[in-house]
């Protein structure tokens, strides 16, 4: 009589192989979504800088040019950066302090509806103009405590 040994199987069973093909698919699902996200973030980052640099051009192109000859009232126009048509609304109004005017730029993309950001500036008699004061950059280094 010949003994018969017992057959050990090696291997996966279909239904482990379909359980572990359904867990990494949820994984590779979430790590897509995560990427996408991650895309988008970085894209309204990138247009928000955008729009920031639009925005402070516009503060700084009034102050430097119409700074005389400027009043109170709004205004607007188009202007192009990193490829892109941009919107602007500038309003310049009266500041709290006698002789100074703000400036509220508001900036979007030419295509979209909503304003993406804005931002304030200011000018007049009142502000001291650019290098007319100590810079503190150049302020001496306070020498070290001698003993």
């Amino acid at each position: 009589m010949s003994a018969r040994l017992p057959q050990t199987r090696t291997g996966f069973t279909l239904i482990e192989v379909l359980v572990a093909l359904a867990v990494i698919a949820v994984g590779a699902a979430a790590v897509l979504t995560a990427l996408n996200t991650a895309a988008g973030a970085t894209a309204r980052v990138s247009e928000r800088m955008l729009a920031e640099f639009v925005a402070v051009n516009r503060i700084t192109e009034t102050r430097l040019l119409r700074a005389e000859r400027l009043q109170p009232g709004e205004s607007s126009g188009e202007t192009e950066l990193g490829g892109r048509r941009w919107f602007w609304q500038e309003t310049v109004s009266k500041a709290p302090l006698p002789g100074v005017l703000r400036i509220d730029v508001r900036v979007r993309a030419r295509d979209e509806q909503e304003w993406i950001l804005e931002r304030s500036g200011a000018v007049g008699a009142a502000l001291a103009p650019a290098g007319s004061g100590p810079d503190p950059r150049d302020a001496p280094l306070s020498a070290p405590p001698t003993s």
